[in-house]
């Protein structure tokens, strides 16, 4: 059952969609962005598999910016007055 909405916008525009919102689906990013290691139980081995992880989740998130502001970039030219 859907108990709220999820307002979307893109660019400059004041609403683009609203879509229905699962509750469960929010309390599950909430309680996985809520859980915290404790790194001073890791071994070096582990913390440096976490610190190649972390890298690599970053040099992911930095690629996927730098398509969506390219992305962004290539609309705005396009509809540019």
């Amino acid at each position: 059952m859907t108990n709220k909405l999820d307002i979307v916008g893109i660019g400059n525009a004041m609403v683009d969609a609203i879509i229905p919102s699962n509750k469960e689906e929010d309390e599950n990013i909430k309680k996985s962005s809520e859980k915290q290691k404790n790194y001073d139980e890791f071994s070096i081995k582990e913390l440096l598999d976490e610190i190649n992880s972390l890298k690599k989740k970053l040099k992911f998130l930095e690629n996927l910016l730098k398509k969506k502001k390219s992305g962004h970039n290539q609309a705005n030219k396009l509809f540019k007055k």
